[in-house]
Formats: structure tokens, C-alpha cells, sequence
């Protein structure tokens, strides 16, 4: 069974690739201690307009909120996205 770990510390940081903007997801290993961002994962232009992490699994996945309407689990080992469903927005 999945578990949310709330415990990390992540930041999302835009590249522009031929003007396309792409993000890099981070998380921070060691509270408080700015060497200690890792890269998780690159989110390829095009592909989403916003990811937010909202949490970390404890089996090595990553929930994220997709378009401010989605959310999807991305497989930090497998290198692949699932989508769980859609927010209601009403």
C-alpha cells in the first residue's frame, strides 16, 4: 500500500528550450541545507503547462498535481507517469 510522506522539501524550476518552457522537479535530502537538492525528474516542453508535487510516496513516487486538474503518479525508477484522475473543479 502507498503511504504520502509530506516530510520533503521540493522546487520547480523552468528551462526555456528553443522557447518551449520545460520544468525541472528538486527535492532537498537534508532539511534546511541548500547543497542538498537532488533532481527528480525533467517535465519535457509541451508536455504540461504546471506540475506541482504534492507529496512523496514511500515506494520511490512522486503525487503530482498536473494543470491545476489532474493528478498523476510519477515512478521515480521506472521513469513513468500514471494518471489517477481528474479534480474536480466544480
Amino acid at each position: 500500500m502507498d503511504h504520502l510522506c509530506n516530510a520533503a522539501t521540493y522546487r520547480v524550476e523552468s528551462c526555456n528550450q528553443r522557447g518551449k518552457r520545460g520544468m525541472k522537479i528538486y527535492m532537498m535530502t537534508e532539511y534546511e541545507c541548500s547543497d542538498s537538492w537532488v533532481p527528480l525528474f525533467y517535465v519535457a516542453p509541451g508536455m504540461f503547462e504546471r506540475v506541482k508535487p504534492l507529496g512523496f510516496l514511500k515506494n520511490g513516487r512522486v503525487l503530482l498535481e498536473v494543470d491545476r486538474k489532474k493528478l498523476f503518479v510519477y515512478d521515480l525508477d521506472e521513469k513513468r507517469i500514471e494518471k489517477t484522475c481528474f479534480i474536480n473543479q466544480g
